[in-house]
Order: C-alpha cells, then structure tokens, then sequence
C-alpha cells in the first residue's frame, strides 16, 4: 500500500516525480510548473508518444523508461496519458507511488471510472483528478456568496466553458483528441466535465434532462454541445462547451430569489438592482497545473485548495455517459 514520503525522505528533500504519459495536452502546463520548483525533481519520463516522451525526459534530464514497468519508488505520479491507459498505469504504480495526480476524465465512461477508483483506493486523498476549474480562487469566492446566501436561493446556472482548438487547430497537435477510444469522449465531454464538477458544488448533485451534440465533417468526434440538468436542491443548470469558442473561456451565471453573480474568465462580479455588472473581484485563470500544484502543497504539509478525489471523477464519468446516451 502507498505510503506518504514512503522513502522516509527528509524535509529538505525533493520530491521525486514520474511523468506518466505525453499524450494528454495538459502536459504542457504541468511541465512548466515542474520546471519551476526547486522542491521537486522529475526523476523519470514514459509515454505511448516516444518523441515527445523523449523532449520532456531531456528538458528535466530524466530517464525515458521503455514501459510503466519500469517506474522505480516515487513520491508523486503525474498521469497525462490517454483515459484508455489510466488503469494500467496504475496497476504498474501499485506499492510505488505515494501520491497520484491523473487528469480527467478519469475513465472511458462511467465503468472504467469505477474500476480506476477502486484502484486508487490505497492512496485516499493523495489521489487527485485534475478538474481544475474548482481550484480557482475566483470560483471559490463566488461558492462562499452563494452559500452565504447573498443572491437568495440559488435558483439557476449557466456554465459556459471552451476554447478555440478547432479554430486555430492547436488541437491538431493532440491527435488522442480526435478518438473516444482513447479518451472516452468527444470535446463536449472533455471540457463539460469541468463544469459538471464545479455546478455540482455550487448547486448539487446533477439528473441531466437533455443534451445535444455538435459535429462538424472530417472529424470522427463532436466539436461541443449543450446540455441541461437539474439539481437535487431544485436548480437548473445549462452547459455550453464548445472547442470553437472566441471570448472568454469560462462564463458562469448564478440566478437566486434577490440577485445574480457572474464569473466571466478573470473577472468575478454581480448585477446590481438596475440590472447593471459591477466588478467584485479580479484575478488570474485556471491552470490544468493547479491541481498538481495543490497536491504537491498537500504532500508538503502546505495550505491548498481541495481537488477532486477518485469519487468525484466517477460520478462526473457518470454525468457524461447519461448526457451522451441522451445525444446519441
């Protein structure tokens, strides 16, 4: 069973990291963070994609390994592989690894999902999923106002979440993004899940009632969609997703019985009683590296935000399949 600091390290030294997998594009935000702490030491690389493996072992001079297998006793796992290797990896971590970050979804579908949770079991809440979008300070705050109950009851949601991927064709350098028998789902799915988790703390547990697909030719996955649900305290929610998206990455609209907050990308406000937008608060946007930050800030004894857990990602893989079975 995982141990924390199972090598009984001390305080003054770094925590050893394993880049697990190269294919997920949130590699690149983890990379960066990586590169600027002195406290951690990437101390190995592995991926299906052995050109990029190669590049990222050779920035953090780490060893490329041939396989999973080859992983010696670390502190962290960072998992940036296709959703499809998520279980394998971890079975190769098993006694290994003290900590794991796996980014999301955490599995193909809602299955896969409980079959990966119940692998990470042995390292309870050193296991993280990387839905990030609950880590920003900006969402926090506006969580605190509405459950202090500044708007009333929380009567409403719109989440809007996206990117341009497909228009400026970033994307294309992902090819993983393009199979759902990799990555378990199209774009909806891949960025809706940010916002299932995040509409899920604001409002409660989700039934989803509709949910619509937009595709576009050459592509073998969706490019977004909308979707509805309502909440088990009464709320309707709206998702938008979309990797065709200009503007603002995220727009949240919170509606109860006396007044509304907005969160539009770095910007958190309300309207006030002549329906115009004041400005509460300013601040920076998610990173996909936030949740590793928080966990590597746990490991170290340090005040972080709290990330999703193996049991948040199955029941987002839940959300997802009922809105894809809904589409079609």
């Amino acid at each position: 069973m995982p141990g924390l600091l199972m090598h009984r390290k001390k305080m003054t030294d770094k925590l050893t990291v394993a880049i697990l997998g190269c294919e997920h594009c949130h590699i690149r935000g983890n990379s960066r963070l990586l590169a600027s702490l002195s406290e951690a030491a990437v101390v190995g690389v592995w991926g299906r994609d052995e050109a990029y493996a190669k590049s990222v072992a050779a920035q953090f001079d780490a060893a490329l390994w041939q396989t999973p297998d080859d992983i010696p006793p670390i502190d962290l796992a960072l998992v940036t592989s296709d959703t499809r290797d998520h279980a394998m990896v971890l079975r190769a971590l098993d006694g290994l690894a003290s900590a794991v970050h796996m980014d999301k979804p955490l599995g193909l579908n809602s299955q896969d999902a409980r079959r990966i949770a119940t692998l990470a079991e042995p390292y309870a809440d050193r296991f993280a999923v990387g839905f990030f979008l609950r880590l920003n300070p900006l969402f926090i705050e506006l969580q605190a106002r509405i459950a202090a109950g500044e708007i009333g009851t929380l009567k409403h949601l719109s989440m809007t979440f996206g990117h341009t991927g497909r228009l400026d064709g970033w994307l294309d350098d992902w090819p993983a993004f393009d199979d759902i028998s990799r990555m378990g789902y199209g774009a909806f799915g891949d960025l809706v899940s940010h916002t299932i988790d995040a509409a899920t703390l604001l409002a409660g547990r989700l039934t989803p009632v509709t949910c619509m697909l937009e595709r576009r030719a050459g592509l073998s996955t969706d490019v977004g969609g909308a979707a509805i649900a309502t909440s088990n305290s009464g709320v309707l929610v709206r998702f938008f997703a979309s990797a065709e998206m200009q503007g603002p990455r995220l727009e949240v609209r919170a509606d109860g019985t006396k007044g509304s907050l907005w969160l539009r990308g770095r910007t958190l406000g309300r309207y006030n009683h002549e329906g115009d937008p004041e400005i509460l608060a300013s601040g920076g946007w998610s990173q996909a590296s936030d949740g590793p930050a928080a966990l590597i800030a746990k490991l170290q004894g340090k005040p972080h935000a709290v990330y999703a857990t193996a049991a948040d990602g199955v029941y987002v893989n839940e959300v997802l399949d009922s809105f894809m079975a809904m589409a079609g």
